[in-house]
């Protein structure tokens, strides 16, 4: 039970790195901002929006069973946003970044290159220059 559980953790701590990587540049391009508590909450949220999800879903193909799973839809979505409400006023919650559009294009196809390299099971020697290249220029763009 303790390798499921620690399997879990570590799923759900992947899947919450996943999406905070893949979404970071085009949040700063478009908020202006970085969500610096965003895995950390991401690690609470998920779990919560699992089972909200398809409660959500039963509530409105099964009317009948509303009272039983209204009651429980408000105490989740009420933990969710008590969770999001409690991260946002910590000090530093979110930075200010702009990143540039040039930033977000070589940053994204360094992104692609890491994550089609991590998938592939050919060697692509190629790839990795163009990814370490367009990585280089997303970084140096960030300071331009």
């Amino acid at each position: 039970i303790r390798s499921k559980v620690r399997n879990y953790l570590r799923d759900l701590l992947y899947v919450s790195l996943a999406a905070q990587v893949a979404t970071c540049l085009i949040i700063g391009y478009y908020f202006h901002s970085f969500p610096v508590y965003g895995l950390l909450v991401n690690l609470i949220v998920v779990p919560l929006a699992t089972l909200i999800l398809p409660l959500s879903l039963l509530f409105f193909i099964l009317p009948f069973a509303a009272p039983v799973l209204s009651p429980a839809l408000q105490f989740l979505v009420g933990m969710l946003t008590e969770t999001l409400g409690f991260f946002s006023h910590l000090p530093q919650a979110v930075l200010k970044w702009e990143p540039s559009v040039l930033t977000v294009v070589s940053g994204s196809i360094a992104l692609f290159i890491v994550a089609y390299r991590l998938h592939s099971n050919r060697s692509a020697p190629h790839l990795i220059a163009v990814g370490a290249t367009a990585l280089i220029i997303a970084i140096v763009s960030t300071w331009l």
